[in-house]
């Protein structure tokens, strides 16, 4: 688990994460490439994603909508960008079997920490500059979708 001094619960096999792919991620084909899971600033060590389930169960909300909506007022720029959907327990044991070094990640709900993104969750695992990882990470979409 990470230290961050909260206690964050870790999300089950089953449920959906999703992440913002920038317009530079996606290929003329509309592919998503790796560099969508590339860590940025506002990532602070762990890939940021939201929890789908989260949303929909919890805060009672259509969870497209809604990550459309935040991703509109946080994002600079969201045209031609898309929002990637993955698995949890798929892309877990994917980057798992497939990275060199049997890479083991974990994906947690920590949205306790934001009242102003309460469906926040974090892939931990991953370091800067791992395109293998983020190559592999992209390859899991189950979907994706335009703003």
């Amino acid at each position: 688990m990470p230290n961050t001094g909260v206690l964050m619960d870790k999300i089950s096999g089953n449920n959906t994460i999703a992440r913002f792919c920038d317009k530079k991620s996606i290929s003329a084909s509309g592919r998503v490439s790796g560099t969508a899971f590339k860590l940025r600033p506002r990532d602070k060590g762990n890939l940021s994603t939201n929890w789908v389930e989260y949303i929909e169960s919890t805060m009672h909300k259509n969870a497209l909508k809604h990550l459309q909506d935040f991703y509109n007022k946080i994002m600079t720029d969201t045209s031609n960008a898309k929002i990637g959907y993955l698995n949890v327990k798929k892309t877990i044991n994917y980057v798992k079997r497939e990275s060199k070094d049997n890479r083991k990640l974990d994906i947690y709900h920590n949205g306790k920490l934001s009242r102003s993104n309460p469906s926040h969750s974090i892939i931990t695992g991953t370091e800067l500059d791992e395109m293998e990882i983020f190559d592999l990470l992209a390859e899991t979409l189950i979907a994706t979708h335009n703003f």
